[in-house]
């Protein structure tokens, strides 16, 4: 039963989130038994598979699709924050901290989870938009100036090629100040509080981003919406796209949050 499913994963991910806020030590284990790189597999798979099937189910009640969505979203963000805390509480923690006089065990832990986590392409993209890699690159750069350039290089291209086969607009981030470290503390280990999972006004990629869909394929994009929110005309769809990086999962949240853009809240919702 879908339903079933999604509530289960609600509640599981949401517990597991508040086990390891309370308990952070509990970190420890779970990377030890290889818990991100399960969690991250887990996440490419099934969160996917359930959100086609919410949208392609046809519902009685259109109120039971909604928070379905609204509930898969969290969890998606719990799943998400749960891989993080464990990153910190592992890697970054220990070396802002100075619990250790010898940090390359936590640098070399931090970047052979990052890598390991390069294949899972979706969920590579949603972390690094709630948390980015690359500032967590320039941060140990800061601690660890022996950082081996090669594999950060690596690991950033993986990044972008991840954002560029998923079609999407990549958010823009201030580069970090260069600060010393333990300014940095509170800003890096933060459980992403202060982010929302999809950030309110993303930036256009311009020329660089992929090219973009067309016929077809826009189409598509804009029945996944309009299924879901029928009562939106597609112009305002289109305009919703656009200004999300034509990603219909990000406009879809966006418009469950009612969290848009301050241009698109001033647009009439039933633009043809």
């Amino acid at each position: 039963e879908l339903q079933d499913a999604v509530f289960y994963l609600c509640d599981t991910s949401s517990t597991i989130w508040a086990f390891l806020e309370i308990f952070p030590e509990a970190s420890d284990t779970l990377q030890k038994h290889n818990f991100p790189s399960s969690l991250s597999s887990f996440y490419e798979l099934c969160c996917t598979e359930l959100e086609s099937a919410i949208i392609k189910r046809k519902f009685q009640e259109k109120s039971i699709q909604l928070d379905l969505w609204t509930r898969l979203s969290h969890s998606r963000k719990k799943l998400l924050e749960i891989s993080h805390i464990i990153i910190s509480n592992t890697c970054l923690q220990p070396i802002l901290e100075h619990r250790a006089e010898n940090i390359q065990p936590y640098v070399e832990e931090f970047l052979q989870i990052l890598t390991g986590l390069l294949q899972e392409r979706r969920f590579l993209c949603d972390y690094d938009e709630l948390f980015p890699i690359e500032d967590d690159i320039h941060l140990l750069q800061q601690v660890s100036p022996s950082l081996d350039e090669t594999r950060t290089r690596y690991l950033l291209n993986g990044v972008q090629s991840a954002w560029a086969e998923a079609r999407r607009a990549k958010p823009q981030s201030v580069p970090p100040a260069q600060t010393t470290p333990d300014r940095r503390i509170e800003g890096a280990c933060a459980s992403g509080e202060q982010n929302s999972y999809y950030p309110e006004e993303p930036e256009c990629a311009g020329a660089t981003a992929a090219s973009f869909p067309s016929g077809v394929e826009l189409d598509s994009l804009v029945s996944q919406v309009k299924d879901l929110l029928p009562d939106l005309g597609e112009g305002f769809i289109l305009q919703c796209l656009e200004e999300y990086g034509h990603n219909p999962e990000i406009v879809i949240n966006h418009l469950l949050e009612e969290n848009l853009s301050p241009r698109l809240q001033e647009l009439d919702r039933s633009m043809p």
